[in-house]
């Protein structure tokens, strides 16, 4: 565990506080504002956010946290700051695979959105469900990020893929399990990485929720790619 904590990405400081809000009811808009402003890589995210032209059609500049929490409201800004914090870490970013990153971040907020549409309709915290979709190939990312840089200390050559895919095929999903488990996030997050891992067809709801919006944007990607027929 302690060379896990070493290569897994860092969250913001604010994150323990920031996780415990999010999952309060009862946290207010004051709240939310007062925590944004303590880390300015998530106060650059959420002004981001909120400035893009899904929240601001009106190209109106946003500069106000208040403000902020206004238009996206609680529940918005439930999905926004988490999106925030794991946005840069998500994205990794290597000279030598230049998309993977982008790649990777737009596949987790596919199944991330997904697993959200499939919980609401399954009466599962929404929250919860976006959350798992969003961190259930952190564990592919860190592999990426230290399997590139340690390659590169012993090689002038880049990581070769073959390489890269295997492992993350082989280790990913166990080791986003424990990722999960290092960042306090929900328990019945890491149940559902715990059941993404394990193959079993005996999985939790939200377990059962992951594996499929997994799944469906899996297919989606391929066949976006021209790899399998699109549906």
């Amino acid at each position: 565990k302690s060379y896990r904590e070493k290569a897994v990405p860092r969250l913001p400081v604010v994150v323990p506080q920031l996780l415990r809000s999010l999952r309060n009811p009862k946290t207010t808009a004051t709240d939310y504002a007062n925590i944004v402003q303590q880390d300015p890589v998530v106060a650059s995210g959420v002004l981001k956010m909120v400035n893009s032209v899904f929240y601001n059609p009106g190209n109106r500049v946003v500069d106000s946290f208040h403000r902020a929490v206004v238009i996206l409201g609680l529940e918005g800004m439930r999905f926004a700051l988490s999106s925030a914090v794991l946005h840069p870490i998500i994205e990794c970013r290597s000279a030598d695979y230049p998309k993977f990153g982008n790649s990777l971040w737009n596949h987790s907020v596919n199944c991330a959105v997904t697993c959200q549409l499939i919980a609401k309709r399954r009466g599962i915290d929404p929250f919860t469900a976006y959350l798992a979709g969003l961190v259930h190939d952190i564990g592919s990312v860190t592999l990426f990020t230290q399997f590139t840089q340690q390659y590169k200390l012993t090689s002038s050559m880049c990581a070769p893929v073959s390489c890269l895919v295997y492992l993350m095929e082989k280790e990913g999903a166990s080791l986003s399990r424990a990722i999960a488990q290092d960042w306090n996030l929900p328990e019945e997050a890491q149940i559902a990485l715990s059941d993404l891992d394990n193959g079993s067809d005996r999985r939790s709801q939200l377990g059962d929720t992951l594996f499929l919006a997994n799944h469906l944007c899996e297919i989606h990607l391929l066949a976006s790619a021209d790899v399998i027929s699109k549906l």
